[in-house]
């Protein structure tokens, strides 16, 4: 699998992560009516709330119909608690809370938070560390290649003396360009070496390298 073609994967399953992380602590249990603020007090005015009990995040109970209902109460504001014990309590409801619900509520806020971080600190290191490797790897071949491959020189070219001197001025220019300038010489555009095979095409080519 490609670097480019697994971060988008991992891209991908951040999301999907997200989302199931979203889904589990957003949207009510199989069976479980969502009530908001307004849609609760009207049932608890109307005696249809059977039972209460704060868990952090959300609250949830029973309805006299037999459903079961859950309704967000972030952080448990105890104003919040307070108000509904009062009116719970004055209709014979079935109240509780759970016991340092503060910690509950913080790691339960900031769970899903931390953990859509570290997901994403993860695939831009991924990204980042496989840019480098490539980079440093492409420098590290080229280096490898260049270090391993023999020099070659005009002297190592048998014959072709006249092609040899014609491309050694051209070396030459190409180191001391001033001298040639002065006398009004220009350096040729490129150099078409024609030749059957076995004749010192690449050992020229190199030397000049």
């Amino acid at each position: 699998m490609s670097k480019h073609l697994r971060s988008i994967v991992l891209i991908i399953l951040a999301v999907v992560a997200v989302f199931i992380i979203v889904e589990r602590f957003v949207q009510p249990s199989e069976g479980e009516t969502r009530l908001d603020y307004g849609a609760f007090y009207q049932k608890l005015e109307a005696g249809q709330v059977q039972s209460f009990h704060a868990t952090g995040l959300n609250a949830v109970g029973d309805l006299s119909n037999g459903t079961k209902y859950s309704v967000s109460v972030p952080n448990v504001d105890q104003t919040f608690v307070d108000e509904v014990y009062k009116r719970v309590n004055s209709r014979a409801v079935s109240f509780d809370q759970q016991s340092n619900t503060g910690l509950l509520s913080s790691l339960m806020t900031l769970g899903p938070l931390a953990i859509t971080v570290l997901l994403l600190f993860f695939i831009l290191r991924q990204a980042q560390s496989g840019g480098s490797q490539a980079l440093s790897f492409g420098r590290s071949r080229a280096k490898m290649l260049s270090e391993n491959r023999p020099k070659v020189t005009f002297a190592d070219v048998a014959g072709v003396d006249e092609a040899k001197e014609e491309l050694a001025e051209i070396v030459d220019f190409l180191k001391y360009p001033k001298k040639y300038q002065s006398l009004g010489a220009r350096i040729p555009k490129g150099v078409l070496l024609l030749g059957p095979p076995g004749t010192g095409k690449t050992l020229l080519a190199r030397a000049i390298a």
